[in-house]
């Protein structure tokens, strides 16, 4: 892979990620690291001896312990208001739809973090080669 393939190659990852990022290209491929709704995003590339091999790891870390410790103030809050006058119904209530609303938004985030890691995967599939830099563009198995 030449400096100027992977330079392309981040351009186009680049535009096609609408958030802003951190990002380096060299003849070994390049580098892409940002954030996205809460999730650590990298995309990289090198060459090998079969093409050229493009790799998106997502860190939802954080995006997680957002989620937990809000559906645990969002479940303990309401009880501890309802401490002097419990209802059994509301104590039953509030847990499963928190829960259930949680789910709910994990579902949605990995829904939308699926569809912009198929937009940065077509952007680098989209992406011509130049003369004499391959193109062999493969996904990694998985």
């Amino acid at each position: 892979m030449s400096e100027k393939m992977s330079t392309r190659l981040l351009s186009a990852i680049r535009a096609a990620a609408e958030v802003p990022g951190v990002g380096s290209a060299d003849a070994s491929g390049f580098s892409w690291h940002a954030w996205y709704r809460g999730n650590r995003l990298s995309v990289t590339a090198h060459e090998d001896s079969q093409g050229t091999r493009v790799q998106v790891l997502v860190d939802r870390t954080s995006r997680m312990v957002l989620t937990v410790l809000g559906s645990q103030f969002a479940i303990v809050m309401p009880i501890w208001m309802l401490i002097e006058d419990p209802g059994v119904l509301a104590l039953a209530v509030i847990p499963i739809g928190v829960l259930a609303a949680a789910r709910a938004f994990w579902k949605s985030s990995t829904r939308s973090l699926r569809e912009r890691i198929a937009v940065l995967l077509d952007a680098v599939r989209e992406s011509p080669p130049t003369g004499g830099d391959g193109g062999g563009m493969q996904e990694p198995p998985g």
